[in-house]
């Protein structure tokens, strides 16, 4: 379990927040930690952190384009990278931005990207 400190000593470690300073992501934490610490014991266990909607996913999507995104070898690790809502699914915007960070479609253009996935969505997208 990790308590407001250690929520607060981790994001000053982590890119998007780093900037903000320590007093600044404190009092981010601290008027916030009720929406996460759903049992209020004080401390927000793994499963508050992981459940959907909770900090982690909060964590996850402020920190999307902060970290390189994993190899499309990896096809779990690469489709939760790029599912930006938490959504268990990608659509049509979400696939063009993962394809414009992934080699080789990386050097095509987001134009280029957008126009082949628009073309080929109903191709993949069965419902």
């Amino acid at each position: 379990s990790l308590d407001r400190e250690e929520v607060v000593a981790a994001l000053c470690q982590t890119p998007s927040f780093d900037q903000l300073g320590a007093e600044a992501i404190r009092g981010i934490v601290y008027v916030n930690w009720l929406s996460y610490d759903h049992d209020m014991n004080g401390v927000i266990d793994k499963h508050e952190f992981c459940e959907p909607g909770a900090l982690g996913d909060s964590l996850a999507q402020a920190n999307y384009g902060y970290e390189k995104p994993p190899p499309l070898s990896d096809l779990s690790l690469w489709f939760d990278y790029h599912d930006r809502d938490r959504s268990g699914s990608l659509d049509r915007e979400e696939v063009v931005a993962a394809l414009c960070q992934t080699p080789p479609f990386d050097q095509l253009g987001a134009e280029t990207v957008r126009e082949t996935v628009y073309v080929n969505w109903l191709s993949y997208d069965h419902d």
